[in-house]
C-alpha cells in the first residue's frame, strides 16, 4: 500500500499526465516537495514502480514515467476523496 507522501507522488504523475506535460522528473518532485535529495525522489517512485502503479516507458531515460491503468485509477480514487 502506498504512502501519503507516494499517493502525492502518483498525483504529481497524474497531473502532468492529465495536462499533457511532460511527467516530472526527479529534480521536478524535489522542487515541487522541498526535498533536497534527488533519491527521495528516486525512493518513491521505486516504490511506486514495486507497487505496480507506475512504469517506465524508456529504459535508457531515468525521467520518462507513466502511470500503469492501476496507477490511474488510484489516483482518481485518491483525488475524489480529498
Amino acid at each position: 500500500m502506498a504512502t501519503e507522501k507516494q499517493f502525492e507522488v502518483l498525483q504529481a504523475f497524474y497531473a502532468a499526465e492529465t495536462d499533457r506535460m511532460p511527467a516530472p522528473t526527479y529534480r521536478g518532485l524535489c522542487q515541487k516537495f522541498g526535498w533536497k535529495s534527488s533519491g527521495t525522489a528516486r525512493d518513491h517512485i521505486r516504490a511506486l514502480v514495486r507497487q505496480g502503479l507506475l512504469e517506465r516507458l524508456d529504459s535508457l531515460s531515468t525521467s520518462v514515467w507513466r502511470l500503469t491503468p492501476l496507477g490511474v485509477r488510484a489516483a482518481k480514487r485518491k483525488s475524489t476523496q480529498k
